[in-house]
């Protein structure tokens, strides 16, 4: 009972925080793990590829999510989410 009052709370309180945007979280775990563009290149295997994810030109693949989220220990429900494209 007193964790769903603590959760009541903190939701009133705080509200509910939304998932990242998938680029954004990529590039802060990128940011923590000193990798550059050229090793997200190396991880998914295509090097135009990660250029255009990364500037939004072009969406990621299912194949990609799945090497992204384990190799960044990004959860898979984040780099699924809609984000913006160019």
């Amino acid at each position: 009972m007193l964790i769903m009052l603590i959760e009541r709370y903190e939701i009133e309180l705080v509200g509910e925080f939304p998932d990242p945007d998938p680029i954004k979280a990529i590039k802060f775990k990128m940011e923590q793990m000193e990798m550059t563009q050229k090793d997200l290149a190396e991880v998914i295997g295509l090097k135009g590829r990660a250029s255009e994810m990364l500037a939004r030109k072009r969406p990621m693949s299912i194949n990609i999510i799945r090497k992204i989220s384990s190799t960044l220990s990004i959860l898979a429900d984040i780099l699924i989410q809609p984000h913006k494209t160019i």
